[in-house]
């Protein structure tokens, strides 16, 4: 497993460049193996930010992969407005010089049959302008929660969507369903064959918290992905509001020490018998 620290809100940090510069104070350790970075390729400072981080992100030996903003979903049947979104995040695959995971939401409705429908006109269409325009991206739909008086579609109400398109994968948001109560730490036969990315974080009545409240197990969720072989990314994703720190550079420490929370344990734990017995 590799670890990442979600950016976003990129407008409340430092400029890509410094944020990169300042990393051994961050991360002395060398604990981030990488970064999800939560973006607007529509924001000219966004897309600024993610272009410079793709240009710079070889010389301090990370990894990097994209979580799309919102303004994707807003035109999941508009082919135009879509490929352009995408031309960008395939630009950042050409910097970088391979293949880039992009993070994408279902479709938000107020019915869940209107949102999965919705849902599956949006991949047909990411389907088609990959095909296409031969995009070098990788896409991964995460399951939701309906935190917003919205049916945003859980791991469950993706089981047929996932089906239906094998080609796109799947990313396990592991505190959305413990935000909802439905988290068991472990995936079905559909789910487990299309899983490519992880998120992890706290929950308490909001999203997103460090790891202090004891509502989300880490423990477990490291161990049944252990034991399922899993060896990609692993994105610990924490709003840093909810971080201690009178400055951002004591938040961003903070950060760091959440993420290596998790990564001492998957490298000193043995696995039990407990465990075994639920996969």
């Amino acid at each position: 497993m590799i670890f990442f620290m979600s950016l976003h809100g990129l407008k409340k940090h430092w400029e890509a460049p410094f944020f990169l510069r300042i990393l051994d104070k961050i991360d002395p350790m060398k604990v981030i193996d990488g970064f999800e970075i939560n973006g607007d390729v529509n924001d000219p400072y966004e897309l600024n930010y993610m272009t410079t981080v793709c240009s710079l992100i070889k010389n301090y030996n990370r990894k990097i992969q994209f979580h799309s903003s919102i303004s994707l979903n807003h035109y999941y049947n508009d082919l135009n407005m879509l490929n352009e979104q995408l031309k960008h995040y395939n630009n950042f695959s050409s910097i970088l010089g391979h293949k880039v995971l992009i993070v994408i939401h279902p479709i938000d409705s107020y019915d869940t049959e209107i949102s999965i429908s919705r849902t599956h006109k949006f991949l047909e269409n990411l389907k088609l302008l990959q095909k296409i325009n031969d995009y070098n991206i990788v896409f991964s739909i995460e399951n939701l929660n309906n935190s917003h008086q919205h049916q945003r579609l859980n791991t469950s109400e993706l089981y047929t969507l996932i089906e239906k398109h094998p080609d796109i994968n799947f990313c396990w948001d592991i505190g959305h369903e413990v935000s909802e109560n439905t988290c068991t730490y472990h995936l079905n036969s559909i789910t487990l064959n299309a899983l490519n990315n992880v998120h992890i974080h706290d929950v308490n009545i909001k999203d997103h918290h460090p790891f202090i409240y004891n509502n989300t197990n880490y423990q477990l969720a490291i161990t049944y992905l252990n034991c399922i072989n899993y060896t990609q990314s692993v994105v610990v994703e924490i709003n840093v509001d909810y971080l201690n720190g009178n400055t951002l550079l004591e938040k961003f420490r903070s950060y760091t020490q959440n993420i290596k929370l998790l990564k001492d344990y998957y490298q000193t734990f043995s696995v039990s018998t407990n465990t075994q017995e639920i996969i």
